[in-house]
């Protein structure tokens, strides 16, 4: 029995450390591109978190206010950061720095 609870225990913490994330709270990104596809996904940001590496994307914003997601399976050539309340930028791969513009 002991075995079991710890195999159970093991493959419980596997799961919950599924992948490793990078992100900057209390800001948004926001793509100047209007050809970049834009998923809007309703969970929690550690759901969300999950669908991205499930589906490979490169980051998402995550509102915490209503529990919905942006996702970005690409970056776009031009793109800003701003700063927002309740919002966080959580990438996989960071965007291009060369090509952020100024807000």
């Amino acid at each position: 029995m002991w075995i079991v609870a710890f195999v159970l225990g093991w493959m419980l913490a596997r799961t919950m450390t599924c992948f490793k994330i990078d992100f900057i709270p209390n800001v948004i990104f926001i793509p100047y591109d209007s050809n970049i596809t834009t998923i809007i996904v309703n969970e929690s940001c550690i759901a969300c978190g999950c669908y991205a590496q499930q589906q490979n994307y490169l980051g998402f914003n995550c509102f915490s206010h209503n529990n919905t997601c942006s996702m970005f399976p690409t970056y776009p050539v031009r793109y800003g950061l701003n700063t927002m309340m309740n919002t966080t930028f959580y990438f996989f791969e960071l965007p291009p720095i060369g090509k952020r513009e100024r807000i």
